[in-house]
Parts: structure tokens; C-alpha cells; sequence
């Protein structure tokens, strides 16, 4: 391969990736933001959720651990 192929490719590459994203239309991208938003948020609410239930049970194991003693 030589470097002008390289050079070549790359150049075609990123026009063909600009291409696609430029044949959205206003419609694709809110849906686009939309499914990201909800994917982050439900990352965030499932963290938060299982670091509750983490300081839940240790509240729960010191009262157990204090009536055991």
C-alpha cells in the first residue's frame, strides 16, 4: 500500500462518514439525542439505585450485627 492509497482512503472515508451524517434529517437527529439521553439517564438512575440499596443493606447488617451482639 502506498501512502497516497492511505492518504486516499482516509480522505474517503471521513467524506463518506460527513456524507451520512449530513443525510439526517432534523427528525433523525432528535431521535438520535433522544435515545442517548435515555440511555444515559438510565445508566445514571440504575446506579443510583444500586448504590441506595447498598447503604440499605449495610444499615440493615449494623442493626442485625448490634442485636446479634
Amino acid at each position: 500500500m502506498k501512502m497516497d492509497e492511505r492518504y486516499s482512503n482516509a480522505s474517503y472515508g471521513s467524506a463518506g462518514l460527513a456524507a451520512f451524517f449530513a443525510s439526517l434529517s432534523l427528525q433523525d437527529w432528535g431521535f438520535i439525542i433522544g435515545v442517548a439521553f435515555s440511555i444515559i439517564l438510565g445508566v445514571l438512575t440504575y446506579r443510583l439505585n444500586k448504590r441506595e440499596q447498598m447503604k440499605r443493606t449495610k444499615i440493615l447488617q449494623d442493626i442485625l450485627n448490634k442485636t446479634d451482639s
